[in-house]
């Protein structure tokens, strides 16, 4: 048996265990979070090209979903090897990145950075998706009763009211996922294989109860780092805005000095500047 509840965890609560993986987390998030910020804005400014306004504001929730399962099984490509690589840091089982990334490569190749990969895909996508689908309704519905859209601040609420939401639904699968990635060679031992029939084993063996058993540490890791995260987002999108605006309007002496050329304004991805909104993600996550 593998499973990790939370108690457990938090009964041998450290510094040492709150830092483990962090470094992992914070380098890893940081390339994953600029390819899925870039992948997510094309996939949109696509479907605001070639979908009337009127359509998109009927199926905007459908729209999101299906946007951002593209983006998410787009970005499975950065996204698995930081998974595998941070549980496993996480775990114990490795003592940094660079000694995982070594072992995997020495011992398992390539394919070793993909282990999970359809439990990755399978909860990832829903659950970026519906947390996508909470946040962009929250949004709708509060510009609804207010007649305004939400502040920065409020957004950051919305924000994690959202993937809280998202995490409450999405749970199992996240902990079927950490289960297959981490799961190590015993005596005894049946390995788990595949996402749906690894749903079915846990529950017949520990019950329904050990799909939730880490829903409060889940909370307290991902529910804020969500909100900091579309903070952050609104705030770097509004500078490139801004910085894009003063700079085609001609009032360039408005600009920082290092704003003056033009490849950082017009060419320089805003995708870059929303590597700060991946910051949270590093956040440890005690699962």
């Amino acid at each position: 048996m593998q499973g990790r509840g939370t108690s457990a965890q938090l009964s041998s609560l450290s510094l040492k265990l709150l830092r483990r993986g962090a470094g992992a987390q914070f380098i890893m998030s940081l390339p994953h979070g600029a390819f899925n910020y870039a992948t997510l804005e094309v996939i949109m400014g696509f479907s605001a090209k070639f979908f009337p306004a009127d359509w998109r504001e009927t199926a905007g929730p459908v729209l999101d979903f299906v946007t951002s399962g593209v983006a998410t099984l787009l970005c499975s490509v950065v996204s698995t090897p930081q998974v595998v690589i941070e549980d496993r840091i996480m775990t114990g089982m490795y003592p940094n990145l660079v000694s995982g990334f070594r072992e995997i490569s020495r011992s398992e190749g390539l394919r070793g950075f993909y282990t999970g990969w359809s439990a990755n895909v399978s909860q990832k996508i829903p659950s970026y998706g519906l947390t996508w689908v909470f946040y962009q309704a929250s949004k709708r519905l509060y510009k609804k009763i207010t007649h305004r859209a939400p502040t920065a601040t409020e957004s950051f609420v919305l924000g994690a009211v959202a993937a809280g939401g998202a995490v409450c639904v999405m749970l199992p699968l996240d902990t079927v996922l950490t289960r297959v990635v981490t799961q190590r060679a015993q005596p005894g031992f049946v390995p788990y294989k595949g996402a749906f029939r690894t749903l079915g084993r846990i529950v017949n063996e520990e019950g329904l109860g050990a799909m939730y058993s880490s829903l409060p540490a889940k909370l307290v890791s991902v529910v804020p780092a969500i909100g900091i995260q579309v903070r952050a987002s609104l705030y770097s999108t509004a500078v490139q805005v801004s910085t894009t605006a003063l700079y085609e309007s001609g009032e360039r002496s408005r600009l920082p000095r290092s704003s003056h050329s033009e490849w950082i304004v017009s060419r320089f991805p805003c995708t870059l500047l929303r590597m700060i909104a991946s910051a949270p993600q590093a956040l440890p996550r005690f699962l």
